[in-house]
């Protein structure tokens, strides 16, 4: 995915890797953006509610 933050283009990944259809792991990859450091990631885990 591509974004705009603060007028400067991020690149980034989100990958979700599900446990069930509402819960599960994300894994968060950024290539590039205005914030240092630009390349990171970071994981966590998800709920979806209805």
């Amino acid at each position: 995915m591509q974004e705009v933050y603060q007028g400067e283009p991020v690149h980034y990944t989100l990958t979700l890797v599900c446990e069930t259809g509402r819960r599960g792991t994300f894994v968060f990859s950024q290539q590039s953006g205005p914030i240092k450091p630009d390349i990171r990631q970071n994981t966590g885990r998800y709920t979806l509610s209805h």
